[in-house]
């Protein structure tokens, strides 16, 4: 047995749960499954764009509780990579900007040691100019994650990944990617909960981070089937992922 009251499942949420915010099918039953066998539960998304509290009430308006503790983001993430010394010229939205102030990091502009870029839907040619040009001059730079799309109703649309990248090209410089799958949200899960699979869309994301956990690793087929190679388990629901793990 993978997944008992000892060895948690790591879900996914955008492609796995939702869509938009929509219940996936099998999701719902999926993490009551969990909830029945006693397993525990952490959703850890590469989003940095919702606060914890909306993400809680995505999940609570789907019939899904999670406490804060049962959520982790590459926000958070990205936060655990600097100090109180630090002061950031932040590109996303609220969940960023949440996790950084709950990391004690001071925002600003024109003396940033620091620029940590997300999703944000307000990234703009001025915004790209202040951000390369810090990083120029030697601010380290933090990428969320680097995925390239989002998965939503209306199809895939463009990722924090794609923000970054136009920062990258404008700098010059590469970014240190703090969300799924690198070894800082590999820590940052490992602090929560003892892991014993992981349950994703993106196999070139989710599936290298159940690699770099060790721990198997079920691909939910989306429009984001990106490298099946990487899949030790393909399903079609997190419902059908869980019985697969738990058998």
């Amino acid at each position: 047995m993978t997944l008992d009251a000892a060895h948690a499942c790591v879900v996914d949420l955008d492609g796995v749960v939702w869509l938009g915010g929509t219940a996936l099918p099998g999701a719902v039953q999926g993490v009551a499954e969990l909830r029945r066998r006693g397993v525990p539960v952490l959703f850890c998304t590469n989003n940095a764009a919702p606060t914890i509290d909306e993400l809680r009430g995505r999940l609570a308006a789907i019939r899904i509780e999670a406490a804060s503790s049962e959520i982790a983001t590459s926000s958070q993430a990205a936060s655990s990579l600097l100090s109180r010394d630090d002061r950031a010229y932040v590109v996303g939205e609220a969940g960023l900007h949440e996790a950084l102030a709950s990391a004690g990091v001071v925002e600003s502009t024109s003396d940033a040691t620091a620029v940590v870029v997300g999703l944000t839907r307000r990234f703009d040619y001025d915004t790209c100019d202040v951000a390369a040009s810090l990083v120029r001059s030697g601010a380290r730079y933090v990428a969320t994650n680097a995925d390239p799309t989002l998965p939503t109703p209306d199809g895939l649309k463009p990722g924090a990944g794609a923000i970054v990248a136009a920062i990258s090209a404008a700098s010059g410089h590469a970014p240190e990617i703090a969300g799924k799958p690198s070894q800082t949200m590999c820590a940052l899960v490992q602090c929560r909960v003892a892991v014993g699979a992981v349950v994703g869309d993106r196999a070139s994301t989710d599936g290298r981070f159940a690699a770099a956990l060790g721990v198997p690793f079920a691909h939910v087929v989306s429009d984001v089937d990106d490298a099946p190679d990487h899949a030790a388990i393909r399903v079609t629901s997190l419902l059908e992922a869980v019985l697969a793990l738990c058998a």
